[in-house]
């Protein structure tokens, strides 16, 4: 953040604001880290998987694949990478910034649990669905018990 304040200030831009827009370029920067490192979890680990558990043929691998646990997983890279970035645009130089970061973090913190809320739901329809295909579902149903999970 300091490279970019210096930069700023060579330019012309004033002290005070020249922290601001440094602020607001490492931010830019980190957040298209995590948008980039998630199209590529996504790419990368999506499609492997996809096509594995297809040329595997096993009937649960359909379930995963329309049960789109791993889409829900890739939401978690680039909330932990923004989570764990952030405390790196501290600066003395910046009076709001420690704020800002706890705040981001914050929402960064919620995102995370609301997707592993997602993940864990659709690991709990994955198991319904595999379970129907179960002999003797019809005595014992699991569907009330994975709705009060």
């Amino acid at each position: 953040m300091e490279f970019f304040s210096k930069l700023l200030i060579s330019w012309g831009v004033g002290e005070s604001f020249s922290w601001v827009l440094a602020f607001l370029i490492s931010l830019g920067i980190i957040i298209t880290i995590a948008y980039s490192a998630h199209i590529l979890f996504k790419i990368y680990l999506h499609r492997r998987l996809n096509k594995y558990l297809e040329k595997k043929g096993a009937y649960w691998g359909r379930y995963i694949i329309d049960g789109r646990i791993v889409h829900r997983l890739s939401h978690l890279v680039p909330a932990i990478i923004i989570y764990t970035a952030v405390p790196l645009l501290s600066s003395p130089n910046l009076a709001i910034d420690n704020t800002i970061i706890r705040f981001i973090q914050a929402i960064m913190m919620l995102y995370i649990l609301l997707a592993c809320i997602l993940v864990f739901n659709s690991a709990l329809f994955i198991g319904e669905n595999i379970y129907k295909r179960q002999k003797g579902n019809k005595r014992h149903p699991i569907k009330s018990y994975l709705q009060v999970l």
